[in-house]
Parts: C-alpha cells; sequence; structure tokens
C-alpha cells in the first residue's frame, strides 16, 4: 500500500511540475541570500507586537468511542484546546493553520473517575483567541478552511491594536527551488516552554519545493498527515509555531508563500526537517474577493 501512495504521490508531483511549466507562465528566481538585519527591521518593529499573534481555540466536539461495559460504540462529547501561531495580513483578516482551529484529538470524561482521549468526530462549538503582546485576546471565527493544505483563514472585527503585515504574498508555485532562502517569524519561549509575547525570526532554506517529492527520513510514516501542498525547508520551528507564515525573497524583497505545519527529527542523525504548505489559489482568491486593493505578484508581474 505505501509503494502504492508513494507511486501515485510522484504521479500527481509530476503532473503539477508538467502544469506549472505549461500554464505558469516565466520562472522568476528566488534569492539565495539575502539582507537578514533588512529584513529583520522591516518586520520586528513596534507593530510585530500586534501583527504576529498567538492564536488559541477552545470548544467541544462530539467523539466516538467504545463502551467496553455494552460492546458497543457510543457518542460522548469532549473538550478541546489548541495552540498555535497565526498573521495579521490586512485588518479583519488572519491567516494561520488548520490544525490550529481544527482538533485533532478531544478529551472525552466518561465518568467522575475516567476519561479518555479521542480523535474527533464533529467540531459542536469552537471559540477562537487571538492574542497580541498585552495578553488582550480578540475573538476570531473560522471564515475559509483546507484541511488537506493545513491552511485556514479566520475573521475578526478589525478594531482595537491589531495591525496588517506590510508585506504581500506569492502566488506561483514553480519557481522556488532547492536553496532558496526562507523566513518565518515565531514566538520566543518563555522559562516555562510557554509562547513569549516577543517574536523572533527563524532562518532556513528550501530542501524540496512543491514540484519536487518532499524528503523524509527512512522509515517515516507520513501518510497520515502529509499534505500535497507540502515542501520540506530546514526552518527549525517547535510546536505552537504552527500557522507562521513562510517568506521568501525576490531581488531581496520579501514575499509570504504558505504556513510552516509540521517538523519531525531525526535522532539517529541528528537532523530535522520541517514541512510548509502552499497557500492554495482559493486562498488567493478569497483575499483578493474580500479586499481588491491587496495585490498579487504573479509571473514577475503586478
Amino acid at each position: 500500500m505505501k509503494k502504492f501512495l508513494k507511486k501515485e504521490f510522484k504521479s500527481l508531483i509530476r503532473i503539477a511540475a508538467l502544469a506549472a511549466l505549461l500554464f505558469g507562465g516565466p520562472a522568476t528566481a528566488m534569492d539565495k541570500s539575502v539582507d537578514k538585519e533588512a529584513f529583520e527591521k522591516r518586520v520586528l518593529t513596534s507593530d510585530a507586537y500586534f501583527t504576529f499573534v498567538r492564536v488559541e481555540t477552545v470548544g467541544h466536539a462530539e467523539a466516538l468511542y467504545y463502551d467496553s461495559t455494552g460492546k458497543h460504540w457510543a457518542k460522548a462529547e469532549g473538550l478541546f484546546q489548541t495552540y498555535g501561531s497565526g498573521t495579521v495580513v490586512f485588518p479583519g483578516w488572519v491567516i494561520t493553520a488548520a490544525h490550529v482551529v481544527v482538533p485533532q484529538r478531544v478529551d472525552v470524561i466518561t465518568s467522575r473517575v475516567s476519561s479518555f482521549i479521542t480523535k474527533p468526530w464533529k467540531v459542536t462549538e469552537r471559540f477562537i483567541h487571538l492574542y497580541d503582546y498585552k495578553d488582550n485576546p480578540t475573538i476570531a471565527w473560522l471564515y475559509y478552511i483546507d484541511e488537506n493544505a493545513d491552511v485556514a483563514l479566520l475573521r475578526y472585527v478589525p478594531r482595537g491594536f491589531l495591525k496588517p503585515l506590510d508585506i504581500l504574498p506569492l502566488d506561483f508555485y514553480d519557481s522556488l527551488t532547492t536553496g532558496d532562502v526562507l523566513a518565518t517569524v515565531v514566538h520566543k519561549r518563555n522559562a516555562d516552554g510557554s509562547m513569549s509575547y516577543n517574536t523572533e525570526i527563524l532562518w532556513g532554506h528550501v530542501v524540496n519545493s512543491g514540484t519536487q517529492v518532499p524528503t523524509f527520513f527512512e522509515g517515516m510514516n507520513v501518510e497520515p498527515w502529509f499534505s500535497l501542498w507540502d515542501f520540506t525547508t530546514t526552518l527549525p520551528i517547535r510546536p505552537g509555531d504552527s500557522g507562521s507564515l513562510v517568506f521568501t525573497f525576490m531581488d531581496g524583497e520579501p514575499f509570504f508563500i504558505g504556513v510552516v505545519r509540521a517538523f519531525i527529527e531525526d535522532p539517529f542523525r541528528w537532523e530535522a526537517y520541517s514541512y510548509a504548505a502552499w497557500l492554495p489559489p482559493l486562498v488567493h482568491r478569497t483575499l483578493s474577493y474580500a479586499n481588491p486593493q491587496f495585490k498579487f505578484r504573479k509571473d514577475g508581474l503586478w
């Protein structure tokens, strides 16, 4: 089965690459080196505290569990809580990862003394909070989600202190190549391991782009979580960084292209890979429809 999935995946990648060459227009090279200090000065301003937010999602979900007493499957309601990161791309809109707002598991209490953890069956209630550096919560709601690509768009009432990013997205996928510089803005960690309001930039590069077969460690079981939109990077992300934007550079100008979503360590070789997802075309269309002034750079032209 794994060999079949791998063969099918490679076929899909080749089709995507061919489509990009035929219909994607002329390729434009990304930068292999950048002025990191200039990017830090542009991004890590006082407004960064209000642009790169922490995302908390809490709620209820119905879950199925096996009742060993009655020897049947039963339905119960459980609680979930997830954490991650997001970015205000313009007033009222935040991009994050889908699994930051969709629970991967639910804690179900069956009695006063017993409980268990199970995968969710159906989310019945969800509350999304965006936190700035003062831990002021802004209520948000889910507007668009693509669980296959692991990307979500959130909406919030554009009032208060949240500030939009002044960097544009890039919406073509055939120009990213191995060695291209990548950056992501994440929250520093407190002494107890929790996410701080202070931000920092993590640097890395492309290992394999979206038109290539992603790089894995031998023996990795990736079928349950891997996305066709993923590309492999060396960004040293940590739990809680999921949903942070990934930036690439063209002639020194930064653009965001997707979100970080997972990382894998190889304990035998002291190496780690991280995985990011391209923003799907529907995300670009949704943003451009919601705000016509939100332009995209495509095929090297405005």
